[in-house]
């Protein structure tokens, strides 16, 4: 229930500041009428929920940190429900507020109501917060604003959200069991290496006297106690190079990495229907809502994750301000699949761009599943056919000097 700041006139004359809850202005009117109080100021007070005590403070604007991906999809999902069931915006906020657990998007969603409070439109408030707001989610709004239900465009942009953290978790998922698998096979490998092969060169050293090894054994031996020496080294160098990485703005590895992924062939099939999926999905929700192609194309072009694509959609909307048919435009670059550029040119030729992104993106969104699949199929035997290589030839290594001792023997 809202809060009304107010200023009366006593009976007696005397002036008195106060605030009272109530459905609307009037019913707080109402209700110091009824008190014999002569109401001078009456005013809306800014939204500020009672966090539970003995938990977290309330965050200020410039402490709240971005949600999370589902977060954000729990918040627009909740939200669109409870203004379809016929609450108002400012309703459905204090709602949320009251039932979130979570200090964080509790104080969010209290800085939205403020905003909204003081007269504000929602996409306004949401610009203040970009890194939990995207541009494509506040542009939505902004559309729903201008005359498009707000609860449907909220029901569309959660369907949106979670289509595509569906996709990610595709890939994450997929991604699991072969990491666990390598994961393994190097500790295994690094567990041999680094203790097992150190004592059979003391057991060589004993029984063969410095007699020369096959050289496939010296050659492990050395790797070994290379390694072995080397490994505190390494394993500073490969922290202060993944510091470097995550910290230091001037290593600018990623364009020179996505060139080179797009090189290999599975990854480049992997890799070109994401971005080409996620890019037309986008593309399609924000046409649908009415955002001009040139402005639409360009919050599209953030959305993909490759490099090179970026540059393509990027050089491909500037075409599109110059005048080039969008189709044109892309089929400049050879990174954009054939197929996806013949079915934008078929939806630019009968008017309808919008329904064939949608199309498209569930194409690649399909091909994209039965592209994992296929490479897990490939990946895993792979994997464990590598370490059975590893492993064996680390075994024969060492069993090579034991063979010509047990010879020597036998003579």
């Amino acid at each position: 229930m809202p809060t009304y700041n107010y200023t009366v006139i006593t009976p007696k004359g005397k002036t008195q500041s106060s605030s009272l809850k109530a459905d609307t202005a009037t019913q707080a009117q109402t209700h110091l009428s009824k008190r014999k109080l002569i109401v001078t100021h009456l005013e809306l007070a800014p939204f500020t929920p009672e966090l539970p005590k003995l938990q977290w403070p309330r965050l200020s604007r410039n402490k709240i940190t971005p949600l999370s991906p589902q977060a954000l999809l729990q918040f627009t999902q909740d939200l669109a429900t409870l203004i379809s069931g016929g609450l108002s915006l400012d309703q459905s906020l204090e709602t949320l507020s009251t039932q979130e657990k979570t200090p964080n998007t509790r104080a969010l969603i209290a800085d939205l109501c403020t905003s909204i409070h003081s007269g504000q439109r929602f996409s306004q408030a949401l610009a203040k917060h970009p890194k939990t707001f995207p541009a494509l989610y506040r542009t939505l709004i902004e559309s729903a604003e201008l005359g498009s239900a707000l609860d449907i465009v909220l029901k569309q942009l959660a369907e949106f959200l979670e289509n595509t953290q569906r996709t990610q978790k595709k890939i994450q998922a997929a991604l699991i069991y072969p990491s666990i698998v390598m994961s393994i096979a190097l500790l295994i490998v690094g567990l041999l290496v680094v203790f097992v092969v150190p004592k059979f060169q003391t057991i060589f050293a004993d029984v063969l006297g410095g007699a020369p090894l096959p050289w496939l054994t010296q050659l492990i031996l050395d790797f070994s106690q290379n390694i072995t020496s080397l490994l505190l080294p390494l394993a500073g160098g490969l922290i202060v190079l993944g510091f470097s990485l995550r910290y230091i703005p001037f290593i600018k590895l990623k364009p020179t990495t996505d060139r080179l992924a797009l090189q290999l062939p599975l990854l480049k099939d992997l890799i070109t229907q994401s971005n080409t999926a996620r890019f037309s999905r986008t593309l399609c929700v924000l046409l649908t809502h009415g955002v001009p192609l040139l402005e639409a194309l360009k919050m599209s072009t953030h959305t993909v994750s490759n490099h090179c694509f970026t540059i393509a959609y990027t050089t491909t909307h500037q075409k599109v301000l110059g005048g080039l048919p969008f189709s044109k435009a892309l089929a400049q670059h050879a990174s954009i699949p054939p197929a996806a550029i013949r079915m934008i040119q078929v939806g630019e030729e009968t008017g309808q761009l919008a329904p064939m992104l949608g199309k498209l993106a569930t194409t690649y969104e399909e091909t994209l599943e039965r592209t994992l699949s296929k490479a897990l199929t490939l990946l895993e035997p792979t994997i464990i056919i590598l370490l059975a290589i590893t492993v064996g030839t680390l075994v024969i290594a060492l069993f090579l000097p034991l063979i010509g001792i047990i010879e020597g023997l036998a003579l």
